[in-house]
């Protein structure tokens, strides 16, 4: 089986959250060296705002050119079947899971590294390997849309491990209703690591409903934190205003501040000063690409892959129960999905997932 065509969805690399269009476009056969694959399913969320908001400060517009200048692909996460290609590679019919374009093929120039595929174009090789490699997918593997909705799952994974290493007994989360705030604080909470959400007034309920947090604070109300020795913030939302009121509110008793989010930071206008830095511990930026590197060299790509297949299958059960995933069918559908994403128009625990149908 091969495809001569593909769909790709696209947006204004200068006005990503509101110029969108979707393309269509010849597909060469791929050479040695090369495998093609067709997309199943893949994941829109906050994450890929992000991507598309620091594409040219993080890279990310490179991996998948797009059909003309000015306009770029924005990455997501989801599942793709090979379908053409070198067999060296990959059989076709095997399926991956990783990074790939919001489209109905593409086309990697990889190396086999252990069971995976590591993409090795000239556009790729100065990042990180989470953003390189595709994983195989068993055909024993749960393919849902709930599971692909919860990849990649590797950010909470290496945010527990992180935050249990340090010891402390009692976390904050901001942005509680998002993806990586709920994933991580389930994987804390099993551990019986005290966590406390905090989010917008309309999302509190919800937060409270999904069975990870000991207790859930309004953004407004973050100065009614009980005080307590050792705490951890984890940023998710990327508020200032958010991490500020936490700082001064716990005071001595904040021991570590991590910063993870980044979507809410890179869409404040070019003419709003930067916030204050906020009283207390210095904030630290969570890279997750970054801390799976340090991990893999501490640990050795086995134990990293184990830890983040671990956590990858309770946040997949756990999110079969507690969360909503609303499938729009066709790359067509991704441009209605992409707004409603940028107006914040996604219910609480709802994570949209795009089935692509040829």
């Amino acid at each position: 089986m091969t495809s001569d065509s593909a769909r790709a969805f696209e947006v204004r690399r200068d006005d990503p959250m509101h110029q969108v269009r979707v393309v269509d476009e010849a597909v060469p056969p791929p050479a040695d060296g090369e495998v093609l694959l067709a997309v199943e399913r893949f994941g829109v969320a906050a994450n890929n705002l992000t991507y598309a908001l620091l594409g040219d400060l993080l890279g990310h517009w490179a991996p998948f050119p797009a059909s003309s200048p000015g306009w770029g692909r924005v990455p997501a996460w989801g599942h793709a079947v090979v379908v053409d290609g070198d067999p060296a590679l990959a059989a076709a019919g095997t399926r991956w899971s990783g990074y790939l374009p919001m489209a109905t093929h593409f086309t990697v120039r990889a190396e086999r590294h252990g069971d995976r595929l590591r993409a090795v174009a000239p556009e790729r090789a100065g990042m990180l390997p989470i953003y390189r490699d595709l994983s195989p997918v068993a055909p024993d593997d749960d393919r849902s849309a709930v599971a692909v909705a919860m990849l990649p799952g590797i950010a909470a994974a290496l945010l527990d491990d992180l935050v249990a290493g340090t010891g402390i007994g009692r976390v904050v989360v901001s942005s509680a209703t998002s993806k990586t705030a709920l994933t991580t604080s389930l994987l804390l909470s099993r551990r019986g690591i005290d966590v406390v959400g905090v989010t917008s007034a309309p999302h509190a309920s919800a937060a409270g409903k999904a069975g990870v947090y000991r207790e859930v604070v309004a953004y407004d109300d973050v100065d009614t934190l009980a005080p307590s020795p050792d705490v951890l913030y984890l940023d998710v939302a990327g508020q200032p205003s958010v991490t500020a009121a936490v700082h001064a509110r716990l005071g001595r008793s904040l021991l570590r501040s991590i910063a993870v989010g980044g979507s809410h930071r890179a869409a404040r206008p070019a003419s709003e000063q930067p916030p204050a830095t906020p009283v207390g511990p210095p904030v630290e930026r969570f890279n997750t690409g970054d801390r799976r590197v340090r991990l893999v060299a501490e640990l050795g790509d086995q134990a990293v892959t184990e830890l983040e297949d671990n956590a990858r299958r309770s946040v997949v059960d756990w999110a079969s129960t507690h969360y909503g995933v609303p499938v729009s069918t066709g790359v067509e559908s991704t441009a209605a999905v992409w707004d409603r994403v940028v107006r914040g128009d996604v219910a609480p625990l709802t994570a949209p997932v795009v089935d692509v149908a040829e």
